[in-house]
């Protein structure tokens, strides 16, 4: 709880905060004394079972492992910490979906100029959908561009 509570402090979005409580909590189900919870083995057993799972999610989990272990050693809850020292699953390579020239030409032809507004923003900065959502009037600084 502590841990998920700093990392709120550090403005998490609450999407990213529900994906470690998830991994926390399951993880802490299987393992739950922390000092048996933070070694490579014990965290290579809890992956391996996600035998279906995407490479993705798996990786995911670990990373998620990683940083609360770091979190936890820097605050003096664990001597050390193992969690790093597992190796992520390969990932196979995969090319970036894009849309076409001709479907954003016809994204882009609508009469309504704040979805349009939009559109460009969300394709011409590259932002993932929930970055434009999460953005605020204050966000915008005019004079900057």
């Amino acid at each position: 709880a502590s841990y998920l509570t700093d990392l709120a402090a550090r403005r998490y979005p609450a999407t990213t905060l529900r994906s470690y409580r998830a991994t926390l909590e399951a993880y802490g189900a299987r393992a739950p004394v922390l000092a048996d919870a933070n070694t490579k083995a014990s965290i290579r057993a809890w992956l391996a079972t996600m035998g279906t799972d995407a490479a993705s999610t798996v990786n995911k989990r670990l990373w998620h492992l990683r940083a609360f272990f770091a979190w936890a050693r820097d605050e003096g809850l664990v001597a050390t910490s193992e969690a790093h020292k597992v190796e992520p699953l390969k990932l196979p390579a995969k090319q970036p979906r894009h849309m076409s020239e001709a479907a954003m030409t016809a994204a882009l032809d609508i009469p309504d100029v704040r979805d349009r507004a939009l559109l460009e923003l969300l394709y011409g900065a590259g932002l993932r959908a929930a970055e434009l959502c999460a953005l605020d009037l204050g966000d915008i600084i005019i004079e900057e561009g």
